[in-house]
């Protein structure tokens, strides 16, 4: 995903989210391409948008296939 079209998710999640609390969850496949530095990435983003005094918990969970 460019830089550019995961800040605007981020912003756009962000200011749609009227609870004090503001959730991220990231999950499947997909999420798990970003690598670790992708997800410094999303964090460092997510904490740059983060309005002053809102709780901002983030969650990864990977998809599993049991075998």
């Amino acid at each position: 995903m460019p830089d550019d079209l995961l800040e605007t998710y981020i912003v756009q999640h962000i200011h749609a989210c009227t609870d004090p609390v503001i959730r991220f969850s990231w999950h499947g496949g997909e999420p798990t391409l970003f690598g670790l530095d992708g997800f410094r990435k999303i964090m460092a983003l997510q904490k740059r948008h983060c309005p002053e005094g809102r709780g901002l918990p983030t969650a990864f969970r990977p998809t599993a296939a049991a075998g």
